[in-house]
């Protein structure tokens, strides 16, 4: 669970407190209320079955339609 935790991307290389190498199995993300503006990395997370990206700053959904399972 990644809620409020400020997050601003899904991208290890720009944040310390989200390292995607450790999500790789990880089915669900439950990552509302942060500041999100930029979904790029989720794509690397092929394992997703669901993703809650609520009350976030997202304006693109680029690069989801790879996550077959979700």
């Amino acid at each position: 669970m990644l809620t409020n935790k400020n997050l601003i991307e899904f991208d290890d290389n720009k944040q310390e407190k989200l390292v995607l190498i450790d999500l790789c199995n990880v089915e669900c993300v439950f990552a509302s209320h942060n500041m999100i503006n930029n979904i790029y990395g989720v794509c690397m997370l092929t394992t997703l079955v669901e993703l809650n990206l609520s009350f976030n700053e997202i304006s693109s959904l680029s690069g989801i339609e790879e996550l077959t399972l979700l």
